[in-house]
């Protein structure tokens, strides 16, 4: 899994990567994290969880947070591309 990093860092560490994949200011992400996902929520289901992720789109990415509070950003339209094509 991603960076790891602490419970008041999650919402940072998310818009952080996704600025920087972008090359912007954290600040210029928008719309703004809180109005996308509760981040106190989200803060809660992670400390809740013993395993697993909580996935959710923002901002055209794919944000996993993982139980041991990785956290992995992944561009939506890449991992589309990737996604094996039935026949």
């Amino acid at each position: 899994m991603g960076n790891r990093v602490s419970e008041a860092d999650i919402a940072w560490s998310i818009v952080s990567e996704i600025a920087s994949k972008e090359n912007i200011e954290p600040v210029e992400v928008e719309p703004s994290l809180g109005r996308v996902i509760d981040v106190e929520a989200l803060d809660s289901v992670v400390n809740s969880m013993r395993a697993g992720t909580v996935t959710f789109q923002y901002d055209g990415y794919d944000v996993t947070v993982s139980h041991d509070r990785g956290v992995e950003i992944a561009d939506r339209e890449d991992r589309a591309r990737r996604q094996p094509t039935g026949t």
